[in-house]
């Protein structure tokens, strides 16, 4: 499952061109998240506070508005969080990929006592800049469906 997904800034007037963020969601990559997933929801049955957890290394590649009309035809638009990509022809060319540092997979608890709910979003850092960016957060559903679970 390919998925590109809405970017926000911490900076309200500039994101240094990350706009979109592009994630490969194959089922080894799904699985590893899954896991991060239940690491929470273990630690989370023992310590009810905890918001969230930040695990250091990036997936998703970050980009800027491209040209390329394969590639604009499968952006989300402005009120939805990201778009399923079900053309196996299209990719993110490296060309376009920016660089970023300090790259984090944030999960997210949001569960109460009855209902659990788990997300997952991205956060970086622009290369030469001193604001952060953040992808949209997925669903635990979502990451499940692309793990074939």
């Amino acid at each position: 499952m390919k998925l590109i997904l809405n970017v926000y800034s911490d900076n309200e007037t500039y994101n240094a061109a990350c706009d979109y963020a592009f994630l490969d969601l194959d089922a080894r990559t799904a699985g590893m998240i899954l896991e991060r997933i239940r690491l929470v929801e273990e630690t989370v049955a023992k310590e009810e506070e905890l918001w969230s957890i930040a695990f250091s290394g990036g997936l998703p590649d970050f980009f800027s508005v491209p040209e390329d009309e394969k590639l604009v035809q499968w952006l989300p638009g402005f009120n939805d969080d990201f778009r399923i990509v079900d053309d196996p022809a299209i990719y993110l060319p490296e060309a376009l990929v920016l660089a970023v540092e300090s790259e984090k997979m944030v999960v997210y608890n949001f569960s109460t006592s009855r209902q659990q709910c788990v997300e997952v979003a991205w956060t970086v850092t622009p290369r030469h800049c001193d604001f952060h960016v953040h992808t949209c957060q997925l669903p635990k559903d979502l990451i499940e469906q692309a793990a074939g679970v």
